[in-house]
């Protein structure tokens, strides 16, 4: 199962090919400060819950349980590019908004008004995989 310690590790990124009985296809990533740079494998789990938050310095915990059903698919391809383009989207996304804010401001600007907007701009992308996940939700098969 995924570990992730400080943001490097392991960890689950993509659901796709969702069935009845609640399980899906996702893939095993390594991850370094929680970015995804390689993918390790694909598989098909349920979600089974996760336990309650821990305090682990520096930062929360959460413990998430998984049944694994089909442990060493082929790579879903499809999902790993997905994925490559979402983490592209966000960081070129950033790097846009970023910069026409701050052009777009008056130097007297508050620091603090900038920050809002810039969080706020910034946060526009992020309904995406949420969104893409609805709307194959609707498409699954049994």
């Amino acid at each position: 199962m995924p570990y992730t310690f400080f943001g490097i590790g392991t960890k689950f990124y993509g659901k796709r090919d969702f069935r009845d009985d609640g399980t899906y296809i996702t893939t095993e990533w390594f991850v370094f400060f929680y970015v995804p740079l390689q993918p390790l494998r694909s598989l098909r789990l349920k979600f089974q819950g996760a336990d309650e938050p821990k305090w682990q310095f520096p930062l929360i915990s959460f413990t998430s349980h998984y049944v694994v059903h089909q442990p060493d698919l082929p790579f879903d391809w499809r999902q790993v590019l997905y994925t490559y383009a979402y983490v592209a989207l966000l960081f070129v996304w950033c790097v846009f908004v970023g910069q026409a804010i701050m052009a777009a401001l008056p130097k007297s600007t508050d620091n603090t008004l900038a920050g809002v907007l810039l969080i706020s701009a910034l946060l526009i992308p992020a309904p995406i995989p949420w969104i893409f996940r609805r709307l194959a939700l609707k498409r699954r098969r049994p």
